[in-house]
């Protein structure tokens, strides 16, 4: 068995190879990234869990710094610039949701996300609670 973050993790339940509970991104130390919630589709308030949870390494956004940053629909900003630095240079990636109580749920039995790479592009098309409906949350995720 892997370490949390070192690999990607597909979501059994689906009965189809293409649909991830969590993601990694692989990139060079000291990478930049542009982050943008393109659109959501859901009574809970959407967001994106992206950390370093694989080795040593940081994350900064606007000059804050940790290993782990929720970028929820309400407050993300568009074109959210991301720098990244691990020796590993692995990111973790994966849906969340804020329940009326506040509360973050996230990687449930029906949660999934479709992704589509083109070259250093990726959308992500989000599902919290459906097996059709890949609509919940659509992301994007660029290497610049």
């Amino acid at each position: 068995m892997s370490n949390i973050g070192e690999s990607k993790v597909y979501n059994k339940i689906y009965n189809r190879d293409d649909v991830l509970l969590w993601d990694v991104i692989e990139f060079q130390d000291n990478t930049t990234l542009k982050v943008n919630i393109i659109s959501t589709n859901s009574k809970y308030k959407q967001g994106i869990r992206i950390a370093v949870d694989f080795g040593d390494g940081l994350i900064d956004i606007n000059g804050l710094t940790g290993k782990e940053f929720y970028l929820m629909e309400d407050t993300c900003p568009k074109d959210a610039i991301v720098k990244v630095s691990s020796k590993r240079g692995k990111l973790s990636v994966y849906n969340v949701y804020e329940r009326t109580d506040g509360n973050l749920r996230s990687l449930g039995d029906y949660s999934g996300m479709i992704v589509k790479e083109n070259g250093k592009y990726r959308e992500y098309r989000c599902t919290t609670s459906s097996i059709d409906d890949f609509n919940t949350l659509v992301f994007s995720i660029e290497i610049t």
